[in-house]
């Protein structure tokens, strides 16, 4: 299971990483990351897209009515970013536990 959740938090920061890089592009819309947990296969990872419209702003110089930058707020997506790292952190951890178990196994069984 802390596999496929880091694979899910490798996502969620693709995702945060698009956001970010795009959040200055006319009319991009944000996507999120929903993290799934599967019974048996740990997480997996649903995108979509969110809808809502960014602010609308004046048109620039040479052009004439508004427009709307994308709705992608930059500190959102920083906390989303925290998070993001101190839950992959969680699971290597974990990962990094299972190993040092497994190893005393096999130090009692040798």
């Amino acid at each position: 299971m802390p596999l496929s959740a880091l694979g899910a938090c490798v996502t969620q920061l693709d995702v945060i990483a698009n956001n970010l890089a795009n959040s200055n592009t006319t009319d991009f819309k944000k996507q999120r990351a929903d993290l799934i947990e599967a019974s048996f296969s740990g997480v997996s990872v649903a995108i979509r897209r969110i809808a809502a419209p960014g602010m609308e702003m004046p048109a620039g110089e040479g052009s004439s009515g508004v427009h709307a930058p994308s709705n992608v707020a930059v500190e959102e997506e920083l906390a989303a970013l925290i998070t993001t790292r101190q839950m992959y952190d969680a699971n290597l951890a974990v990962l990094k536990t299972e190993e040092d178990m497994e190893q005393h196994v096999i130090d009692i069984v040798t």
